[in-house]
């Protein structure tokens, strides 16, 4: 059956003999392809998600231990950002949030900085 070839699935030992067996088994082949394919790409879709989260977090929470570290308060924070954000538009843009990550002492590579 050309069915079982195009997806890969294969009869094994046992294989349909009659139309009515090839069309379940058909049917079978297809409704299981469709009911897998669907759950992983929202689980893979969720998984990337998840990934860009945790390099978000690990950014933040090393902002946090920086300040913490060098008894940055909170005024102190909203000074360097101003001092980055030499547009004044109240956003960072890339070359503005590497200035920022420079004066916190953080080192990320271009790649990971333009991730975040």
């Amino acid at each position: 059956c050309m069915i079982v070839t195009f997806t890969t699935v294969g009869y094994g030992d046992v294989s349909p003999e009659g139309h009515l067996g090839k069309m379940v088994c058909s049917l079978a082949i297809f409704a299981g392809v469709v009911l897998i394919a669907m759950p992983l790409a929202i689980v893979g879709n969720n998984f990337v998600i998840a990934w860009e989260e945790r390099a978000t977090m690990t950014f933040v929470l090393q902002v946090q231990r920086t300040c913490i570290d060098r008894n940055i308060s909170l005024l102190g924070i909203q000074k360097l950002f101003e001092d980055a954000d030499t547009h004044g538009s109240g956003y960072l843009d890339y070359l503005e949030f590497r200035v920022f990550c420079e004066e916190l002492g953080l080192e990320y590579t271009p790649s990971e900085a333009r991730r975040l």
